[in-house]
């Protein structure tokens, strides 16, 4: 609603065909523009054919946010189905990746973008009998950084960068309280990194670090963009869940 709120054309990519298409309705009603279409962010097909929606319907794609998410009932390591397993991993860690390979695919030829990923605070500490669920939501955070450094390093001609993000603070209480037995100390943590080639029009873009302050702002609308979806994320009960 908030990027609707500020011009954006916005769709919604998700299994619950009711609420997608509640929303999408709900920004029309106020006057935006908005469309549903029914993924399963585990499906490569699937996943690429919401993102030629978004092209077919709006006639571009400058922001994604990545959020979808399940948690299993919970088992130990020795106890978990494979099952189980692999279906946290095809939905929190593989969809995340297959979004990306998408949206990024078409954002670096077409004037750059901007991309945020919801990890959770299982993705910077350990929870009890969650195996599956913190394993992946360390590897969206994997995920992220690598894919900064890829996309920074290889010095493929490109027309836009992608400023990224990945929001993964442990804000609510009980990942305070889990942090601090964990690791003896809380801190929040918030990945930044950009993509796009390492030089561009001769000047040196490569990344200092991996988690510089603030993301390269290769067009002050994607980072705007990015910078709003997670602030938005930050005032919700617990911002890493997803």
């Amino acid at each position: 609603m908030l990027l609707a709120g500020r011009g954006a054309c916005v769709v919604i990519a998700d299994l619950d065909d009711r609420g997608g298409n509640t929303i999408a309705a709900s920004i029309r009603d106020a006057g935006g523009r908005a469309g549903f279409i029914h993924t399963d962010t585990a499906i490569e097909e699937q996943v690429k054919r919401s993102v030629d929606f978004a092209l077919s319907e709006f006639g571009g794609l400058h922001g994604a946010f990545n959020n979808a998410g399940i948690m299993s009932k919970g088992a130990s390591l020795v106890e978990m189905r494979l099952a189980d397993w692999q279906k946290s991993m095809d939905v929190n860690l593989t969809g995340v990746f297959l979004c990306m390979k998408h949206q990024i695919g078409h954002m670096v030829n077409h004037g750059g973008g901007a991309v945020v990923n919801t990890s959770s605070g299982a993705g910077v500490v350990g929870f009890p009998n969650l195996p599956d669920y913190v394993a992946s939501k360390h590897g969206v955070i994997g995920l992220t950084r690598a894919a900064a450094v890829d996309f920074s390093a290889r010095q493929k001609p490109c027309n836009g960068l992608v400023n990224f993000r990945c929001a993964s603070e442990p804000a609510n209480r009980m990942s305070r309280s889990t942090a601090a037995r964990t690791t003896g100390s809380f801190h929040g943590v918030r990945q930044h990194g950009c993509l796009g080639p390492a030089r561009k029009n001769g000047v040196d873009r490569t990344p200092r670090a991996l988690n510089p302050p603030l993301p390269h702002a290769s067009n002050p609308i994607h980072a705007v963009l990015a910078r709003d979806i997670v602030r938005e994320i930050g005032k919700s009960d617990n911002p890493g869940a997803g």
